[in-house]
This record gives C-alpha cells, structure tokens and sequence, in this order.
C-alpha cells in the first residue's frame, strides 16, 4: 500500500515529535536547534473553546500559539536547565509517583487537536501527573481563568523593550564595538 503524501508528511511530523528538540541547518547555513511539535488532543467547554478563539483572532496568530503561550506562561514552572545548549536542555522535576488522574466528568464539547511545542506538552503532562487530574480539565480551567496582558502592559514592555535596545546600542558605541 502506498501513502499518500499528507500521510507522509504526518508520519514523519509524528516520529519527529518523540523527542523535544531536533538539529538542523539555519538560514545562515550554521546548525541551528528547533524544538519539535506535539499533537495534543483534549475536549474543552465550549466557553473555553470560544475564549481561546477570540483571543487568537484579536492577536492576529493561530489558536495553537496562543494555547502553547498560555501552557508556557499559565502552569508553574517544573523544569531547570541543564546548562547545555545541545538537544538535552532542560531536566524535568516529574513526580516520583504520579497522582491518579481524575478522569470522572461531563467531558467537554468541543475537541482541541492543536500542534504545540514540546516543552508546552511536557510541562502540562508534569503538572498533570503533579496534581493528579487531567490534561483536559487542566486545559479547560485554565483557558476559563487566564489573563492576557492588557494594552496597557504591552505598551509598557514594547517602551521598556526599546529603552533596553537604546541602552545597549549606547553601551556599544562607547565601548567601540558598533
């Protein structure tokens, strides 16, 4: 049987995304480190699922971005680096023994089938196994519960941002490397 090119493609994606980090060629032609992505699936409300859409069309970027911002952002930090630059980069804190997951519930109505990063998913796979309850309740509770940055907040890191860039491109041109 031969596969499709789509099924290709998926197949490859899905070997690829058995480990965190892959190695590849920059656009300057030097090796460069990617970190892969992962297929993660979970049932949400259907408020949570219209929460995340809005958030992702009044930013201008895909539901998948914007989901893998918040699992960066919004669960507790379970990692350190190692200190390494290579394809082993961070040392994970799992739990020596896993809660059980509570799985008992009404499930949600909508299906979330999203590519993100790596790291998002093993940071929401530790802090499931951390507490003891599921990867859709966790999803579903904290699309309800999260804040996005005000205009405000933006506002003040992009002004904070370019005084560091002004600041560094002053430092630069007193020490004579620009």
């Amino acid at each position: 049987m031969t596969l499709t090119k789509d099924q290709r493609y998926y197949r490859k994606k899905k070997k690829e995304s058995q480990r965190d980090f892959k190695r590849t060629t920059g656009s300057t032609g030097k090796p460069a480190v990617h970190v892969t992505q992962k297929k993660l699936s979970a049932r949400v409300t259907h408020e949570a699922f219209e929460r995340l859409k809005e958030q992702a069309d009044k930013e201008g970027k895909t539901r998948s971005e914007v989901l893998e911002r918040m699992l960066i952002q919004g669960l507790p930090a379970y990692c350190s680096p190692t200190g390494e630059l290579g394809t082993n980069r961070y040392y994970w804190d799992e739990p020596i023994e896993p809660k059980i997951h509570r799985r008992k519930g009404k499930g949600g109505q909508k299906q979330l089938n999203l590519w993100v990063s790596s790291t998002a998913w093993k940071k929401l796979e530790v802090h499931a196994d951390t507490i003891g309850e599921s990867k859709s309740r966790i999803l579903d509770r904290l699309l309800k519960e999260y804040r996005f940055l005000s205009e405000e907040g933006k506002e003040r890191n992009r002004r904070y941002e370019e005084d560091c860039a002004r600041r560094l491109q002053e430092w630069k041109e007193r020490v004579g490397i620009a």
